[in-house]
């Protein structure tokens, strides 16, 4: 390697804190990445960009002639430490630590100061010219290290917008209890029962039949259990659209997603395909056929589930 090769620098370069003691070659990557969607006629729009990871390659060389080897192998030697291993060696294994590690460390050039990097590729040169010295190419790429806080929502009492901002609350299973719809509204109990159980020349209700979902005025997921089946119910308010209901069978799979708590119908009769018995309704006390509210769920306004055949 002759001199015009092997550019001295000042020792100031360092990958994770290993002295560079010469620097053959840098290679700086800075990329923005602009975002493109096509369009039926004309050029492809952008409407975002975003900062991509730095890149940073750097080519380098270690010698065992330097002052620093030849200080090592002295200082090895009058301590009774002295082994097989040369200068280069030991340096290439701590660039091998360095990048099996993958703990972000600091990158310092002639160029710039790089945080954060991982070394995602070692390459080592080795020939006839070379074999006293280590000339070692490290792809390094910056990692982007973001921080979470984790933070609690004021009392719902509190915000100012609850049915935009409330919590979904896990309530894990409940029960639900016996109650019986209003006589008044669009379907009556009776009614209820004749479509729950497809026999509509029933002529007669069994207060045993019917339940309330047990439900809260605030965003919900629970487990329940209806006619023998355990599903898992999730109820969110979706603003103009009011109360919508998600139903999932007891190993998460999708039964229902999106369906509005309504009144006037049986909100499972579109899904008899699906096996759930019975089915559900949506009354409001002293209006059944209200829909409910944000404030007035499981108050004023309730689910009820009708037994029935699936």
């Amino acid at each position: 390697m002759s001199l015009l090769d092997f550019i001295q620098l000042t020792p100031r370069s360092s990958i994770g804190g290993i002295e560079i003691q010469a620097t053959l070659e840098e290679i700086h990557n800075s990329t923005v990445q602009i975002t493109e969607h096509p369009v039926e006629l004309g050029a492809e729009i952008t409407d975002h960009a975003f900062k991509k990871p730095d890149e940073v390659v750097l080519r380098c060389a270690w010698s065992n002639s330097s002052p620093q080897a030849l200080l090592g192998t002295v200082q090895r030697l009058f301590s009774g430490e002295l082994s097989g291993a040369d200068y280069v060696s030991d340096v290439y294994s701590q660039l091998r630590e360095l990048q099996e590690a993958r703990t972000p460390f600091e990158i310092v050039t002639t160029t710039r100061r790089y945080q954060n990097m991982l070394i995602t590729a070692l390459q080592v040169t080795r020939d006839q010219k070379t074999g006293n010295a280590l000339v070692c190419t490290a792809t390094c790429r910056e990692v982007i290290i973001v921080q979470t806080k984790a933070t609690t929502l004021p009392p719902r009492q509190d915000q100012a917008s609850p049915e935009e901002t409330a919590e979904v609350e896990d309530r894990g299973t409940v029960q639900a209890v016996p109650a019986t719809p209003s006589p008044g509204g669009a379907v009556s109990p009776l009614d209820m029962v004749r479509q729950a159980t497809g026999n509509p020349l029933a002529t007669s209700i069994n207060p045993g039949d019917f339940f309330s979902v047990p439900a809260l005025p605030t965003p919900q997921s629970f487990g329940i259990s209806l006619g023998g089946l355990d599903l898992n119910m999730n109820l969110a308010f979706k603003g103009a659209a009011g109360w919508v209901m998600d139903v999932a069978n007891n190993v998460g799979d999708t039964l229902l997603s999106g369906v509005p708590l309504v009144t006037g119908g049986n909100l499972l009769e579109q899904f008899e395909h699906l096996g759930i018995p019975g089915g559900l309704w949506v009354q409001t006390k002293n209006a059944p056929d209200a829909v409910p509210t944000f404030d007035n769920l499981g108050v004023e306004s309730f689910l009820f589930y009708v037994a029935g055949r699936a």
